[in-house]
């Protein structure tokens, strides 16, 4: 009897032995019941760890034990806790997590507008710190005496028994004289003020516990004037895509006008660092340094006489009342630390959905009509309005796009900050641990790890090419080090999180659309066709379809028209076939009109043949034609933003390439054959000028986001998906 750890998205082994990762192992006591932390567990769940981040598994007879710890480095945060949670609960919160509820939800920071404002305890800190200083400059002491050898110079008040004790000691004497003697030193009561209270401690306590308040809300509000600042560049600059800048305004907009929050977010961020400049110039207090270190006090306030009435000390118990109220140091109990990771893991699969339904709808793409009615959520499937197109949900939150029946791509949510990793070694290691808990998920390397992160977040320890695999759909060779997988963070403080999954949905879909052209036609060119349309292309023997047909040029070669006409021609032999036939049968022609009937009936089935076979190709033919039109998208149309391309002027192609030209945005894009390995790659130039010296950790997301499909390298040259190589 064991406890098996199995990987979460699959029924694959894991090594407990190194420190794991949150959402990616769970526990399977193979039908005996185990306690997780303290916490029973009947069935298969996720491994969580406890409030220090280790986890221990304990068999209910006590028998076997063991233990582990998460990497804590990867663990969320509080801000991405709260914030997760609380985009997970809008989801689950919906009637029937409808296609059309999802698309309503923004998977922005919730309530942006309300974190960017000084909350409650921060106004009181900002009322109440001059009383906490005036506190610290001038506190209250307690007076103590203490009896001790002072130079006379410095005694001021002497005890009884001073002149017993200095004719005791004549080390004391300066010299004697002829009645008496000088002395050097005496007993005196020396006054000292006693600062180690209960009400200093009190206040220097306070200044700790604020600290640890003010600083988090420093880094939150901090990440909060960084996206809205990012949002005004983007709405007020070139750089990259203007369409991007587009997209990326319109989605923040449901929650916050950038222009109003940044002008809010910088003032609060100002208020929140003076009130923390201010509380550590009260370190450098004497009051401060003159209480130890462990002088720690309860939350619960016991009130005193000086708390009561003293003006200052009073408001200084007004402010620890108000902390305490706010935040509580209370020992979280087990089974507490464990629903709030299981609810973050919960959340986060369903806050991965928001993002995926959102990029497909930025992409165009919906719920097929009447299934957009119908709950959408864990083990579900949903036809979309693309032809073939599903998307379904499985159960241990794994997103799959097919279409046909085959997989195009995977999305795998994995609460963990893979790009918190202190150094290449460690995040070598965790993402050991991925590929061994995604092995045998998804088909080919179209699988996209999401992982809860920020690449403000991410750690500056790790070398260039490591940060940049951190952020990568999987189509960058030079990245992958033989990995069948992707990685894209996530993270609601992210201002372009939809951006990089509709990337990842653009290589997906939009590649798989253009390697699909020129498309082979399994039938031969009608003999009654004797014209070439521009949309078709011979190789050889071979017969392609380049794009589709505009409607002049299906007017120019109405298939139809030779079909209907090569139909009428195959119904006259028929029937002039049938009227002969009947003549024969019928056996009153005349003895010498006979050969010549007998002729013409021949001629007539020779006819029938003819017509038939001719029939035959032009059918064939048509039905080849309308199946590679009706199986495939137009290429034609520019991805970026939509519009024809002119096919006269703006369409090159040769055997092994092709490329259309956007007559409205100048975008290019097309497919090119790697000279290396004989891959078809595609490309998506939508024109904006990008910085190819800024190549940093997501810097495609930067610049076009999800305009782009193989990786532009300058010069018009692109990545080889396969070789990595230059096409």
């Amino acid at each position: 009897m064991s406890t098996l750890l199995r990987s979460h998205f699959a029924d694959t082994l894991m090594d407990p032995e190194h420190p794991v990762l949150l959402g990616l192992v769970d526990i399977d006591g193979g039908g005996s019941k185990v306690f997780l932390n303290g916490v029973s567990v009947a069935k298969r769940e996720y491994l969580l760890p406890d409030s220090r981040g280790s986890w221990a598994i304990l068999y209910e007879d006590g028998c076997q034990r063991l233990t582990g710890a998460f990497a804590p480095q990867a663990l969320p945060v509080g801000t991405d806790l709260e914030t997760v949670t609380a985009i997970g609960g809008l989801v689950s919160d919906s009637p029937k997590r409808t296609w059309q509820e999802l698309e309503e939800i923004s998977p922005a920071v919730p309530d942006l507008g309300s974190r960017i404002k000084l909350t409650a305890l921060e106004r009181a800190i900002q009322h109440a710190l001059p009383y906490l200083e005036e506190a610290c400059a001038r506190p209250k002491a307690y007076l103590k005496f203490e009896t001790m050898r002072v130079y006379v110079s410095q005694a001021r008040r002497m005890p009884a028994r001073a002149a017993s004790y200095l004719a005791a000691h004549t080390e004391d004497w300066e010299r004697p004289t002829l009645l008496s003697v000088q002395p050097k030193r005496v007993l005196a009561e020396v006054r000292e003020d006693e600062f180690d209270i209960y009400e200093n401690r009190l206040a220097v306590r306070l200044v700790d516990h604020l600290l640890r308040v003010v600083g988090p809300r420093i880094a939150e509000v901090s990440r909060a004037q960084r996206i809205l600042a990012e949002l005004l560049d983007y709405s007020g600059s070139t750089r990259g895509s203007h369409w991007r800048a587009k997209r990326i305004c319109s989605l923040w907009a449901e929650t916050v006008t950038a222009e109003q929050g940044e002008k809010r977010a910088r003032n609060t961020l100002d208020q929140l660092i003076a009130i923390r400049q201010r509380l550590l110039a009260l370190k450098d207090s004497a009051l401060y340094r003159s209480i130890p270190l462990r002088a720690d006090v309860s939350d619960s306030l016991k009130m005193t006489n000086i708390l009561a009435t003293d003006p200052v000390y009073r408001h200084v118990a007004i402010l620890w009342l108000e902390w305490s109220r706010n935040t509580a140091r209370r020992q979280k109990p087990p089974a507490q630390v464990f629903g709030e990771y299981r609810g973050f893991c919960d959340a986060f699969k369903r806050y991965c959905l928001l993002l995926v339904v959102r990029a497909l709808s930025q992409l165009g793409i919906s719920a097929q009509m009447p299934e957009e009615r119908r709950a959408f959520g864990a083990g579900a499937r949903v036809r979309l309005s693309k032809a073939d197109l599903t998307l379904s949900v499985t159960a241990s939150g794994l997103i799959e796009l097919s279409a046909k029946g085959q997989i195009m791509i995977s999305f795998l949510p994995l609460p963990a900050a893979l790009n918190r990793a202190r150094t290449d070694e460690e995040l070598e290691l965790w993402l050991s641990q991925v590929s061994a808990g995604v092995h045998g998920v998804g088909v080919g390397p179209d699988r996209v790890v999401l992982y809860l992160s920020s690449l403000v977040g991410g750690s500056r320890t790790l070398s260039l090419a490591a940060n940049r695999y951190l952020q990568t759909v999987g189509n960058e060779p030079s990245l992958l080090s033989g990995r069948k997988f992707g990685l894209m963070p996530v993270s609601p403080w992210e201002i372009d999180c939809v951006e990089r999954v509709a990337r990842c949905l653009r290589w997906a879909l939009t590649a798989a659309e253009l390697r699909s052209f020129p498309a082979s036609v399994r039938a031969a060119l009608p003999a009654s066709l004797t014209t070439m349309p521009p949309w078709l292309f011979r190789v050889g023997n071979e017969l392609r379809v380049l794009r589709h047909p505009r409607p002049h040029e299906r007017r120019g070669f109405d298939i139809d028209a030779v079909w209907e006409t090569a139909k009428r021609t195959l119904a006259t032999a028929e029937d002039e076939e049938r009227r002969l036939n009947g003549v024969e049968r019928r056996g009153r022609t005349p003895h010498h009109e006979r050969k010549a009937l007998a002729q013409d009936a021949a001629r007539s089935r020779a006819d029938v043949r003819t017509a038939r076979t001719a029939f035959y190709q032009v059918d064939t033919f048509k039905r080849e034609i309308e199946r590679i039109l009706a199986d495939h998208s137009d290429v034609s149309n520019c991805p970026a933003c939509g519009s024809a391309a002119d096919t006269a002027n703006g369409y090159k192609h040769d055997a092994k390439f092709y490329e259309f030209t956007c007559g409205d945005c100048k975008a290019q894009w097309g497919v090119r054959t790697c000279r290396c390995c004989g891959m078809r790659v595609p490309f998506l130039e939508i024109g904006s000028t990008i910085a190819i010296h800024d190549r940093g950790p997501g810097w495609i997301d930067r610049y076009v986001g999800r305009d782009v499909l193989a990786i532009p390298l300058g010069d018009g040259r692109y990545e080889c998906s396969a070789c990595g190589k230059a096409v």
